[in-house]
């Protein structure tokens, strides 16, 4: 779906039930370099962290501060 509508974000949660959410964001990332995929889960960035890393995502989002930060992480992301 990424690769079909050209986003300049998407949101990837850690965790997609029988889908690995790290994986998702390793693949976008490799496919589009400049795409910035910003990872959201329940658990707190120090549990993820490393993952966040590895995955190559440009971000990361508690879900408990997703609606009060979400659109400042994207917009600083793409610069405005």
């Amino acid at each position: 779906m990424a690769a079909d509508t050209n986003p300049d974000v998407v949101l990837v949660d850690v965790e997609l039930g029988e889908e690995d959410g790290i994986a998702l964001a390793r693949h976008l990332t490799v496919e589009n370099a400049d795409l910035a995929v910003v990872l959201v889960s329940a658990h707190p960035l120090g549990d993820v962290a490393e993952l966040v890393a590895e995955a190559g995502a440009a971000g990361y989002l508690a879900k408990t501060a997703l609606s009060a930060h979400a659109i400042e992480v994207i917009c600083r992301r793409r610069g405005r």
